[in-house]
């Protein structure tokens, strides 16, 4: 991409004078590998933002980063662009797509019209549709089939027992996330200290490619014994890329990028999410792991369950373990 490309001060140019660019690239690209051509372009798209982001920071003073649009979801760029030396904070946004802009649009015109106003930060983005128990209930007596056990009211301490075990365990439950990542309400969860648990969960329930990676959710607390981050930068959102420390290959070794064991990490706060805060503290009492493998609630190619319907329906579709549906909690029959 270099003969298209440039950065020039604060702007990033097209160089190139071709037209047609599609041919053009067609033709260039055509005997090479397709891991080959993501490689060279994630190599140079990580090179240009950071020469770009170096290039804003000496201009303007301004050493904070606030990162959004499509390749702000690039957690390899944000990994790069965090570890430039003038690069003091760097936040990125839980999404960056068209689907922000509103929020956007509506932080510009506030600023316009109420300047010496601040706007409190968000606290959490569990914004989407949530169900009541009787609905859940009722959904449950008739999309289940009878020959599974349905356990109502389940402690966190029997759902950590679960997973403590091994077993594969989708929760819905509250509110659904804004965003691009399922954010623990509707998560596929697992224990991550043994790494044929990618397989697993990759070959029998998100049924997707066998190198496509997993992410780990962890206690904010047990954040430094897992993440290489010097600058101390928080991550809730699962959209920055953080280099592993040796314990985290241990605990979490399923939860991480088997080519270079990075990992894009979920850092829970309780105030943040409190029920599933104490899952994990539960989890983490019965196995001294602090994290998870935290995965979307789907199968591979499918959106992320929404609906109690459309969690129960990929619990039949799939091999999970258990499924808990806000105060229910679904075991698979053996």
């Amino acid at each position: 991409m270099k003969p298209y490309l440039k950065v020039d001060g604060m702007e990033i140019l097209y160089t190139n004078p071709d037209k047609d660019i599609y041919h053009s690239l067609k033709q260039r690209l055509s005997s090479s590998r397709f891991d080959g051509i993501a490689g060279g372009l994630q190599e140079f798209s990580e090179d240009i933002t950071t020469e770009w982001v170096s290039n804003c920071i000496q201009e303007t003073g301004i050493s904070s980063i606030v990162a959004s649009g499509g390749v702000s979801m690039n957690i390899k760029i944000n990994k790069a662009v965090m570890e430039l030396p003038d690069v003091e904070d760097l936040f990125v946004g839980p999404s960056g797509g068209d689907e922000s802009l509103s929020v956007g649009a509506a932080y510009a015109l506030w600023h316009q019209l109420f300047p010496k106003q601040k706007i409190k930060p968000l606290q959490n983005t569990y914004l989407g549709p949530a169900y009541n128990k009787p609905d859940v209930r009722l959904i449950i007596a008739k999309e289940l089939p009878s020959e599974h056990q349905v356990i109502e009211n389940p402690s966190n301490d029997l759902v950590a027992d679960l997973l403590a075990d091994f077993k594969v365990v989708a929760r819905a439950v509250g509110k659904m996330e804004y965003g691009a990542r399922s954010l623990g309400n509707r998560s596929i969860l697992a224990r991550a200290s043994d790494a044929s648990m990618t397989r697993k969960i990759n070959d029998k329930i998100k049924r997707r490619d066998f190198w496509m990676p997993f992410a780990p959710i962890i206690l904010h607390e047990r954040r430094k014994d897992y993440l290489i981050n010097p600058k101390n930068l928080n991550s809730p959102y699962m959209t920055i890329g953080m280099d592993s420390t040796e314990l985290a290959k241990s605990h979490l070794k399923a939860a991480l990028h088997p080519a270079d064991d990075t990992l894009r990490p979920q850092i829970l706060e309780q105030k943040h999410n409190p029920e599933l805060y104490d899952l994990l503290k539960a989890f983490e009492q019965k196995t001294g792991i602090g994290g998870l493998l935290n995965t979307s609630f789907n199968l591979h190619g499918e959106p992320i369950c929404c609906s109690p319907e459309e969690s129960i329906k990929t619990f039949l579709n799939s091999d999970l373990d258990a499924l808990l549906l806000d105060g229910y909690l679904i075991l698979r029959k053996q």
